[in-house]
C-alpha cells in the first residue's frame, strides 16, 4: 500500500474533526486538572509523580496522533475508535477517582458504566484467545476464546 501525502493529510483532517479525539483531549485536560487539585488539597504534591503523569499524557497523545491516521487510511476506523475509546475510559476512571478523593459527588450510574467498560478490557486473557474476527462492514470485533478443555 502506497501512502500519498494528500491521503495522510486527509486522514489527519478526519482525526482532527473526530469526536473521539476531542473527547480524549478533554479527558486528558480534566485528568491533569483534577490530579493537580487532588495533590494540592491532600497536600501530597510530588514533582516526580507530576512529571511522570505529564510524560504519560504526552505519550498517549503522541501514540494517538501517530497511529490513528494510519488506521483510518487502512480502513480500520473501528480499531482507531476502540483505541481512543479505551484511553477515554481509562482517563474517565482516573477523573472519577480524583473527584471522589476531592469530595465531589459522582453519580453511581456513571461510575458503574465506566467500571463495566474498563472491566471488559481487563478481563481478556490473550493466552486464551482462539480467533479474532474483524467485521469491517459493521465495525465490530469478535473474539473467540478457547474452551477450558482445549487448553493450548
Amino acid at each position: 500500500m502506497r501512502i500519498e501525502i494528500t491521503d495522510l493529510k486527509q486522514a489527519y483532517d478526519l482525526m482532527a474533526h473526530s469526536i473521539y479525539f476531542h473527547a480524549l483531549f478533554l479527558a486528558i485536560v480534566l485528568d491533569i486538572v483534577t490530579g493537580f487539585s487532588k495533590a494540592i488539597v491532600n497536600k501530597k504534591f510530588n514533582s516526580t509523580i507530576g512529571t511522570k503523569g505529564i510524560i504519560r499524557h504526552v505519550l498517549v497523545i503522541l501514540l494517538s496522533v501517530l497511529i490513528t491516521p494510519y488506521l483510518l487510511m487502512m480502513g480500520f476506523s473501528f480499531i482507531a475508535k476502540a483505541l481512543l475509546g479505551s484511553f477515554i475510559v481509562t482517563y474517565g476512571m482516573s477523573i472519577i477517582e480524583n473527584c471522589t478523593e476531592l469530595g465531589i459527588p459522582i453519580p453511581k450510574g456513571l461510575y458503574d458504566v465506566l467500571a463495566k467498560a474498563g472491566g471488559k478490557i481487563d478481563t481478556i486473557n490473550f493466552e486464551d484467545v482462539k480467533k479474532v474476527c474483524i467485521d469491517k462492514k459493521n465495525e465490530e470485533i469478535d473474539i473467540e476464546v478457547k474452551d477450558k478443555k482445549e487448553g493450548n
